[in-house]
């Protein structure tokens, strides 16, 4: 089971990388991200289209353009990042839900452990900030740590 998506995490990796190395170069090009984090181009321009309408990232046109975070990586939440590339996170209320709207068939379990650890998580994103995820971080790209 995923709790994100292959965007989400892109998401989050290209604002932990603006985290760990804007500040000192202001902006950076997307491009470099892409390079750096290994991420289609394409995609991580549309990834960074919903992180600029949702006010995480800015962005700046032109010589010395790019991205660079909007705000403190201390007033961003990762469940901020994740919500503005995918949508609102969705944790389900039981470890199997299944339902066939043919045929009437429907599981639900009822494990009192999984609302327990649905709610750990929840808390989690609720409190994790990209300045904590970032200071726990080590971005390693095909074996070599990014600096």
């Amino acid at each position: 089971m995923k709790i994100l998506s292959k965007s989400g995490i892109y998401g989050v990796l290209a604002c932990l990388y603006l985290d760990r190395y804007s500040p000192a170069v202001g902006y950076i090009a997307v491009k470099e991200i892409g390079q750096k984090l290994q991420i289609p181009y394409s995609y991580l321009s549309k990834i960074i289209q919903s992180l600029s309408s949702s006010g995480i990232v800015k962005t700046r046109r032109g010589s010395g353009g790019g991205i660079a975070l909007n705000v403190s990586s201390s007033q961003i939440l990762v469940k901020q990042i994740v919500e503005a590339v995918e949508g609102p996170i969705a944790i389900p209320n039981s470890l199997i839900e299944f339902e066939r709207p043919v045929g009437g068939m429907q599981f639900v379990s009822k494990v009192d452990e999984w609302l327990s650890l649905k709610s750990q998580i929840e808390k989690l994103f609720d409190t994790l900030t990209l300045e904590r995820l970032s200071s726990t971080t080590d971005i390693t790209v095909s074996g070599t740590l990014i600096k």
